[in-house]
């Protein structure tokens, strides 16, 4: 029994941190692509218009809290995010 547990609450930490990459990856693409645009447009092969416009700005938004699937809410179970 309490190894399932610490299999719940590994695989709870893991979709926590998988969560919070994705979140946050456009956030710093963005930031690469105004702060170092030579790194993007010196290949041959980019496609300028396919890049982060300046200016564009990500909007900021309250993601919910996440509820691992299979745990009941009121359980407190959840991955805080944001």
């Amino acid at each position: 029994m309490q190894e399932k547990y610490q299999v719940m609450d590994f695989q709870q930490r893991k979709c926590c941190v998988i969560l919070e990459l994705s979140s946050n990856l456009p956030r710093v693409l963005q930031f690469c692509t105004s702060a170092i645009p030579q790194a993007f447009l010196d290949g041959t092969d980019t496609i300028p218009s396919r890049l982060t416009e300046e200016g564009t700005n990500v909007p900021e938004v309250a993601l919910p809290e996440v509820v691992v699937p299979g745990r009941d809410k009121k359980d407190g179970k959840t991955c805080n995010v944001g």
